[in-house]
C-alpha cells in the first residue's frame, strides 16, 4: 500500500514519470491491487496511451468487479475517443456499483453534454456538486473535530501537569 500512496502522491503533482514507476511496482508486488491497477491506468490515460490505460482498467474490473473508480475511467477512455454511448454505459455501470460517487455523476454530464443531452447533463452536473460540497463539509468538520480534539488533550495535559504533578 506504501507503493500506491507514494504513487498517488506523485500523480497528484504531476510527476507522471515517478508514480508510473511506483504504480507499477505496486502491481508487481501484488498483481491482485486493484487499486493500483486503476491508478497505473490513470497515469497511462494522462500520458495519452488511452489502450493501454484501458486495459489496465479492465484488468482492474477483472481484479475487483466493483470498483467504480475504474469503471468511470473506463469511460473515460471511451469519451476521449469519441465513443459517448459507450462511455456513458460505464459511468452508469459506476453508479450503480455507488450512487454518491461524484466524479461518475460529473463525467456522465460532461457526456451528455457533448451527446447534447442538456436536461440529463444538468441533472448529474448538479448531482455532482451536492455531493462534492457534502464531502468538502464532511471533510471541514473532521479538520475542526481535529482542532478540537487537540485542544481537549492539551488542556488535559496542562490540568494533569497544574493539579496533579505539581502536588
Amino acid at each position: 500500500m506504501e507503493l500506491v500512496r507514494r504513487g498517488c502522491e506523485l500523480l497528484n503533482s504531476g510527476r507522471l514519470d515517478e508514480a508510473l514507476a511506483e504504480f507499477e511496482a505496486a502491481v508487481a508486488a501484488d498483481p491482485r491491487n486493484a487499486e493500483a491497477q486503476n491508478k497505473l491506468g490513470v497515469v497511462l490515460a494522462r500520458q495519452g496511451k488511452l489502450d493501454e490505460a484501458r486495459k489496465l482498467f479492465e484488468r482492474a474490473l477483472a481484479t475487483d468487479p466493483r470498483c467504480a473508480a475504474a469503471m468511470s475511467n473506463l469511460g473515460n477512455t471511451y469519451k476521449e475517443s469519441g465513443m459517448l454511448d459507450k462511455a456513458v454505459e460505464f459511468y452508469k455501470m459506476a453508479l450503480s456499483v455507488d450512487p454518491e460517487y461524484a466524479t461518475a455523476h460529473h463525467n456522465l454530464a460532461v457526456a451528455y453534454r457533448q451527446m447534447g443531452k442538456i436536461d440529463r447533463a444538468v441533472i448529474h452536473f448538479k448531482q455532482a456538486s451536492r455531493l462534492q460540497l457534502r464531502r468538502s463539509a464532511l471533510q471541514g468538520e473532521t479538520a475542526r473535530f481535529g482542532r478540537h480534539l487537540w485542544l481537549l488533550i492539551a488542556g488535559g495535559l496542562i490540568f494533569a501537569y497544574l493539579f496533579i504533578f505539581k502536588k
